[in-house]
């Protein structure tokens, strides 16, 4: 019944399933088990929303299918009005055990062939007036990419395209993010260091920085993050950010979490200015009785 339909344009591999489970169409899967990531011996499907096991990065045809699918988005689909893209793989992701994966390297450098490749597929579409507009891609430094590059990046990456976003997703708020003697944000300070301010450094791009001042650990309780704020917006502007996420303001019903969300904006606005004073007017002119 697909004889009007369009050849596969992909070779056909050993790993061909056929129609497994009898449903009148080949998906990814069963057409091309190859493109998966190989977790534990086996090609692994498992994809669940943001999170499962990442395709197989070293795959051209795998890498060429998505690139497509990604530019058709950008070009007249989903994202055909957006200028900034998450190029995010999987959220905690495992990453393929294939041997030629293997030899790109660890998963930060993987990730980085990846956005690279990205961005050389969206510059080729802009070339070919397919994307009429300016793209940035903001790739992840988090979890599972958190460490920094082993290796130089490709001599064309294009740092002013691809900027790497920072989320120290598990860090400590009862202290600095810079403080001596707190072992979890040390962690994070070695890889923030490893990304953005080491001289001998293979990043050489901008940095934005992903906070959780509502999720993650806190869980939306009503925590205020005055002090940690009035000190580490100012470090991360000084270290070089000039880029912000933050994980994520609740679009009503702000109570207490109404500090934080001014406090934000106006740190962000300018990281020298005096907290003490914000806070005094934020609650003289906001609860003025």
């Amino acid at each position: 019944g697909d004889e009007a339909r369009p050849a596969d344009p992909y070779p056909v591999s050993a790993d061909y399933r056929g129609d497994a489970d009898k449903n009148g169409k080949l998906s990814y899967f069963e057409a091309h088990p190859e493109w998966y990531g190989l977790i534990k011996g086996k090609r692994s499907p498992r994809i669940d929303g943001d999170f499962g096991d990442n395709f197989c990065t070293s795959n051209p045809e795998a890498m060429a299918e998505f690139m497509k699918n990604a530019v058709r988005d950008l070009a007249d689909g989903r994202y055909k009005d957006a200028n900034v893209i998450n190029a995010w793989t999987l959220d905690v992701g495992n990453w393929c055990e294939c041997e030629n994966c293997r030899t790109l390297g660890p998963t930060t450098d993987r990730n980085l062939l990846f956005v690279h490749a990205y961005a050389k597929a969206v510059k080729k579409a802009q070339a070919e007036k397919v994307i009429n507009r300016p793209i940035r891609l903001l790739f992840l430094a988090y979890a599972d990419v958190i460490d920094p590059p082993t290796r130089p990046l490709p001599a064309d990456f294009d740092y002013d395209m691809c900027i790497a976003s920072f989320f120290p997703i598990v860090r400590c708020y009862v202290h600095k993010f810079d403080e001596p003697g707190c072992s979890v944000n040390g962690k994070y300070k070695k890889s923030f260091d490893g990304w953005f301010t080491d001289p001998a450094r293979h990043y050489r791009g901008q940095a934005c920085i992903g906070e959780y001042y509502n999720v993650s650990g806190t869980k939306c309780l009503p925590v205020g993050f005055s002090h940690t704020m009035a000190h580490d917006i100012p470090y991360y502007f000084g270290s070089g950010a000039r880029h912000f996420h933050y994980m994520h303001t609740p679009t009503s019903l702000w109570g207490t979490w109404t500090v934080n969300q001014h406090l934000l904006a106006r740190l962000l606005w300018n990281p020298d200015a005096n907290v003490d004073s914000l806070l005094h007017d934020y609650f003289r002119l906001y609860y003025p009785t």
